[in-house]
């Protein structure tokens, strides 16, 4: 029409440079086709939830520790996601990591209640799972789960037979008069506390008054108006320090007439604290033991401070901290072994194979898929207003 322009020449028509023409009836060079290349060696991905925000977000230090660690080794990944530290996000949370992150496996869920709503749900899909822990419980006992915790049964009663020496220390003190109130043992009934209090029951202790609290009591019970010789206190951080105050507030037992009178010095306060706590939480208690089965000695928590300050440099270092590089490191030995776009039977058999593996954080680990006693040691460690201030050899965890 009019004014119509010419049109731009197309570009099948445009001068290509010249290229060597193959002769005619020349079978074409074979090219390697998609199909025989090797496949692509995709990183493992585990899914963790934790608590990064809300009234346990400090504990989210452990996850988000463990992913800098595993992202650092290079043989696979984490994704972390949130629960706000409420039960009821944990199963979304874990169906958005199945479903949207595509996980190989679960990494430790790590507190009793992500743990609790979660096992109806691990029952159903039967992702596998890894987890570093203290407690023994029916959820890790499937053939799709694999933990590496020390008893939590077997530390309490490592702590009982401390207690049963430091009593009888104290009689041989004031020349054999016998032990006035005894060792008090007051726990939270929680599945945690059952498999704690199995341990206390299994030292067989003499002159023990046990009291269980449930978990929703605002009362501190006491067994008596005056202080024992030694209380074994298992619980979360917060009742942890709130029965001890009571217990060392109370008068101490005394003996003989005014002129003769010897009274017992103050009872002597152990702890089988409910994981993952950090010591600070027990700043409140002037003087107390618990069990421990990280390595603190200086050279490590030095060599941990450093590799922290490389991963995640905004990270206070602290108890959480050192556990979640404990988790870090177990959780990359099992990556590496499996090797990438390894599924969950691979994940476990590899988690399986980490007989008597050591790293500098944790004694060696002993574990197959009938064992869930793998870390059989632990040192008892006095605390001083939450600061660490002494710590024994390592004791063998008594096996089931």
């Amino acid at each position: 029409s009019e004014g119509a322009k010419p049109a731009a020449p197309s570009a099948s028509v445009q001068p290509k440079p010249s290229t060597p023409q193959a002769a005619p009836n020349t079978p074409p060079i074979p090219q390697r086709r998609d199909m025989d290349a090797e496949p692509e060696a995709t990183p493992t991905r585990l899914g963790g939830i934790g608590p990064l925000t809300g009234p346990r977000g400090n504990v989210g230090a452990i996850l988000r520790v463990a992913q800098a660690i595993v992202a650092r080794g290079g043989s696979g990944e984490v994704v972390v996601k949130d629960d706000g530290s409420m039960p009821l996000r944990t199963i979304p949370a874990a169906r958005f990591l199945e479903n949207y992150h595509r996980i190989q496996a679960f990494l430790s869920p790590l507190e009793t209640y992500p743990v609790a709503s979660l096992f109806p749900y691990l029952g159903y899909t039967r992702t596998p799972t890894l987890f570093l822990s203290t407690t023994v419980s029916r959820w890790a006992t499937g053939p799709h789960v694999v933990g590496f915790p020390p008893a939590g049964s077997g530390a309490t009663q490592v702590l009982a037979r401390r207690i049963e020496r430091v009593v009888d220390e104290r009689v041989q003190a004031r020349s054999g008069e016998p032990a006035g109130q005894g060792v008090w043992v007051i726990w939270v009934d929680t599945e945690d506390g059952r498999d704690r209090i199995a341990g206390v029951r299994k030292a067989g202790l003499t002159g023990v008054t046990e009291v269980s609290v449930q978990p929703e009591s605002k009362a501190v019970p006491l067994p008596g108006a005056i202080a024992p010789e030694a209380a074994l206190i298992i619980g979360t951080p917060k009742r942890v320090a709130e029965v001890a105050a009571a217990v060392l507030a109370l008068p101490a037992g005394c003996t003989g007439g005014e002129a003769t009178s010897a009274c017992a010095p103050p009872p002597a306060i152990f702890a089988a604290v409910f994981e993952p706590y950090d010591w600070a939480e027990l700043a409140s208690v002037s003087g107390l033991a618990v069990a421990d089965w990280l390595q603190t000695d200086a050279a490590t928590l030095a060599w941990h401070r450093a590799v922290l300050q490389q991963v995640l440099p905004g990270e206070r270092p602290s108890r959480l901290t050192l556990w979640g590089h404990a988790l870090g490191e177990v959780t990359n030995e099992v990556l590496r072994r499996a090797g990438p776009n390894a599924g969950g039977a691979r994940l476990l058999g590899a988690a399986r194979s980490l007989r008597s593996w050591q790293s500098r954080l944790l004694p060696a680990i002993t574990v197959d898929a009938n064992d869930h006693w793998p870390i059989e040691h632990v040192a008892i460690v006095s605390l001083t207003r939450g600061q660490p201030t002494g710590r024994s050899a390592w004791i063998p965890v008594p096996r089931p």
